[in-house]
């Protein structure tokens, strides 16, 4: 719509105009979005109020899906809701109709995702961090740290040097480093897959970090094609990478702004008495 983010409360008609008529899939990122954002990631729940207005959603809408860097075992544990697609791992995995499914090519080597894991451990020992290996990526968590800038940039330091390198992405995201392989496959991936599966014809992308541009930048390129209409939404918080922002069509403020627009999209789309 425009080269930032607008705020969608004073633009809704024309985000209506981009999402179209026709009942959306929603695709949805649980940390930030649907969850705050905690020091430790295993004490994160899901907000009450989001998850009353998914649990309606779910009777309205032809598809939800929850696309995280969480594992799928970690995001079911964490969402109490049946009818929802959830994809693991930056779309690595996903669990669909009761199964749980490996998106990645058999002779893909995940142990390099476990080495720079175990590297970072032995040349970062600073209190307060928390190494997450989730098999397909992996996590490194520094919220719990005493000085933030001081624990990015030694893991930014040890990154230089570290091997195999050149085998992995890595992201920055809010208090947060990602690792995940060369795959191709990340939240772009799932935004396909549901398009894909369910022959969408409208869908809705809610997410707050850097690893949900690619969730985003999916959803307008298959906009721009003409295949679908689509509306992308960034949460901005005082720590929204300014990247999310100048990608997504729209932005709400924190779990807040979340649970505004999921309730537009309850009143929108919910069958007229």
């Amino acid at each position: 719509m425009t080269n930032t983010a607008l705020h969608f409360l004073d633009h809704i008609d024309a985000c209506e105009s981009l999402v179209g008529c026709k009942k959306p899939a929603l695709m949805i990122d649980f940390d930030g979005t649907l969850s705050k954002l905690t020091p430790d990631p295993s004490d994160a729940i899901i907000d009450p109020v989001c998850q009353a207005l998914l649990k309606k959603l779910c009777t309205v809408l032809p598809v939800i899906a929850i696309v995280s860097g969480r594992s799928v075992t970690d995001l079911e544990s964490k969402i109490n809701l049946k009818r929802v697609e959830l994809y693991g791992n930056h779309g690595a995995e996903k669990f669909i109709s009761g199964k749980l499914i490996d998106t990645l090519n058999a002779d893909i080597n995940l142990d390099y995702i476990h080495e720079l894991l175990n590297f970072l451990k032995s040349e970062v020992p600073l209190t307060g961090l928390i190494f997450e290996d989730k098999a397909f990526s992996a996590s490194v968590h520094y919220r719990l740290s005493d000085d933030h800038n001081l624990a990015r940039n030694a893991l930014a330091e040890a990154l230089t040097h570290a091997p195999n390198i050149n085998k992995l992405e890595i992201f920055w995201g809010r208090e947060i480093l990602e690792i995940r392989l060369l795959s191709g496959v990340d939240k772009g991936y799932a935004v396909q897959d549901v398009f894909k599966r369910h022959q969408s014809e409208s869908m809705l992308f809610i997410g707050d970090d850097t690893t949900d541009i690619d969730g985003i930048a999916q959803l307008i390129k298959l906009r721009n094609s003409g295949v679908i209409r689509g509306l992308t939404i960034a949460v901005k918080s005082k720590s929204t990478n300014q990247h999310l922002l100048e990608k997504a069509d729209a932005y709400v403020e924190d779990i807040e702004g979340v649970r505004q627009l999921l309730n537009w999209v309850l009143k929108n789309w919910s069958p007229k008495v």
